[in-house]
């Protein structure tokens, strides 16, 4: 409930009108509810769509990778093909790690770490995807055509 402003409080108590901001015909008050609905679906919809072409756009440009870099404690270890088929004992800090490459794919089958979230990443196949494992410091990355050097100098630092 509001009471009008001082200049009508002068006004004889029979003049004085009370106005109650709330109160709107029902009808008008179901249309404003459906359209601020409509308002919502709409801006959830073009979130999702947006989301969708961002997640589309980065697997369409992200290209197929050619080589498995294994790193153990940020050292790189070893470089495999996805083209041969291989499987191969990874040992980390304080444990190992069975790394298996087949038909263009490479993914952890087993591990003895305690929570196994490497085995549950499932296959790896595009650049720039990994799989990690935290306990063993171990990272297992999809990289593309040519092996990168690690020797090369990237900065130069005066």
């Amino acid at each position: 409930m509001h009471i009008m402003p001082d200049t009508e409080r002068n006004a004889s108590k029979s003049e004085k009108k009370v106005i109650d901001s709330g109160s709107l015909p029902p009808d008008k008050e179901r249309r404003l509810c459906a359209a601020g609905i409509k308002r919502d679906i709409i801006l959830i919809g073009a979130l999702i769509a947006t989301g969708l072409l961002i997640v589309l756009a980065v697997w369409l440009f992200s290209g197929k990778g050619q080589i498995v870099e294994v790193r153990v404690d940020g050292r790189v270890t070893a470089r495999y093909s996805l083209s041969q088929d291989m499987t191969v004992r990874l040992n980390g800090e304080g444990g190992s790690n069975l790394l298996v490459i087949s038909g263009g794919e490479a993914f952890v089958q087993d591990a003895d770490c305690p929570d196994k979230l490497c085995v549950k990443t499932g296959r790896i196949s595009r650049q720039g995807q990994s799989v990690i494992c935290l306990p063993h410091r171990l990272v297992v990355e999809i990289k593309g055509d040519a092996p990168v050097k690690t020797d090369d100098i990237d900065v130069f630092v005066k």
